[in-house]
């Protein structure tokens, strides 16, 4: 089962240190099956976290300045190849974006707008 939620202030979602969280409870046990016919149990809770939610139009901008970003990077290493004949400069830079792109994976209080860049 997909469920699709539009809050009227996505922006207020998990904006304290501690996230916000989504609570379904099942009542009614017939109503609820599993592909192979097994029904769920009567009282059991789902609980899931929500993270910080950004605008469609914050999300397109964002989009946007990143495909910008990964177009400048290129330029940057393709010209630090041709101009330079050591790679050291390149390589150290590669290593630090990627080490900069791995922060989404740990748990930390990002800003909506930081980790769908980053992410």
């Amino acid at each position: 089962m997909y469920i699709q939620i539009y809050f009227d202030y996505p922006e207020r979602l998990s904006d304290r240190d501690a996230y916000d969280t989504l609570e379904v409870r099942f009542w009614g046990s017939k109503f609820f099956e599993s592909k192979d016919g097994r029904q769920v149990r009567f009282g059991s809770v789902l609980e899931r976290t929500i993270l910080r939610q950004i605008e469609q139009e914050t999300a397109t901008w964002l989009w946007r300045g990143g495909l910008g970003f990964v177009w400048a990077i290129w330029a940057i290493c393709l010209f630090t190849i041709l101009l330079t004949g050591r790679l050291l400069a390149t390589w150290m830079f590669l290593n630090s974006l990627q080490l900069v792109t791995h922060i989404v994976l740990f748990k930390s209080q990002l800003p909506g707008s930081a980790a769908y860049s980053l992410g």
